[in-house]
């Protein structure tokens, strides 16, 4: 789990137990928040989000607060996880342990992400919040990805870059590409000298 995530949760236990961290400081807070990542950063967040939703419908549990330690028992680490079975692969490019038949998918988007990173801070000097772009759905994320990608082209360099970003700027929306293989051949022969 991320620390936001981690985040998330503690401000979930807040909704249903409004005294939970009630008359805490703020330094005091984010130590509570640091403490429970510290505790949860090795499990998946969809797991303890799915236990902290049975602590909080069992009728045994009205009025209590649930603790970082209870949410994590009888659950797997992500790296016991992929230890246990043949269905998870860590991800080369982030690490995250992923479901083997969402692994393309997921890889896909990651080097994407990280390609949106990259870029935006060498042409924008803006850092993207990769958390954000990963929770996305599928459409939104491709709708913001192109347009960055057209944006980008306008303030990118003459070179074979900015051609192969054309190509696919083109062909992703149907069109034929605009630069053909002597043009790209030319970018990467001046590029290599």
């Amino acid at each position: 789990m991320t620390l936001n995530e981690v985040s998330d949760i503690v401000d979930k236990i807040k909704v249903h137990r409004p005294n939970f961290c009630y008359g805490y400081s703020r330094e005091k807070a984010d130590k509570l928040k640091l403490e429970w990542y510290r505790v949860l950063e090795d499990y998946e967040c969809h797991d303890v989000d799915k236990k902290l939703d049975e602590y909080l419908k069992s009728e045994n549990n009205q009025g209590r607060y649930p603790d970082a330690f209870y949410l994590i028992k009888y659950l797997k680490t992500q790296t016991e996880k992929a230890m246990t079975s043949k269905n998870y692969v860590r991800c080369s490019s982030c690490g995250k342990v992923v479901d083997l038949k969402q692994y393309e998918k997921h890889h896909d988007r990651c080097l994407s992400i990280e390609y949106l990173c990259k870029m935006s801070r060498n042409y924008f000097q803006k850092n993207l919040d990769k958390e954000k772009l990963f929770k996305l759905s599928d459409a939104e994320f491709e709708e913001k990805y192109w347009k960055f990608c057209e944006k980008l082209y306008d303030v990118m360099e003459e070179g074979l870059s900015k051609y192969c970003l054309k190509n696919a700027i083109l062909t992703h929306y149907g069109e034929e590409p605009q630069y053909v293989i002597k043009e790209v051949s030319e970018g990467i022969k001046n590029e290599i000298e």
